[in-house]
């Protein structure tokens, strides 16, 4: 028996012999065609996405989805880190609040002291 991989499933039913809902307009990579029939006259199909679903229960993990959590946990550590720089920047905030509270202010403005007119000599 080989086994091809077609773009679409051309031949009745036209759709996944294990997951009936999957037919051509919805499986976006294609089908595993086993050249095979069934006794009704139906032809073997199996989509691209119950392929999938059948490596991940039997504890296969792709190649991408690898990257891909590891890129996760890269951004989960950069969000934890962020949460922390955050939390910080609140407690700033807040002792500056509380100093605003308490009536206390700056001793000079903020900003760059305004240039003085220089007196003209005669």
């Amino acid at each position: 028996m080989a086994v091809r991989f077609v773009r679409d499933a051309v031949r009745r039913p036209m759709r996944c012999a294990l997951i009936p809902f999957v037919g051509s307009s919805r499986e976006p990579v294609g089908f595993f065609d086993f050249g095979t029939e069934t006794f009704g006259g139906d032809h073997v199909y199996v989509s691209w996405t119950a392929f999938l679903e059948m490596a991940e229960s039997a504890g296969f993990v792709p190649a991408n989805d690898r990257v891909q959590t590891e890129r996760l946990a890269r951004l989960e550590a950069r969000v934890q880190t962020e949460r922390e720089r955050a939390e910080v920047a609140e407690a700033q905030l807040a002792a500056v609040e509380v100093l605003k509270a308490g009536g206390f202010t700056s001793a000079r403005k903020p900003g760059r002291p305004k240039k003085q007119a220089k007196e003209a000599v005669a």
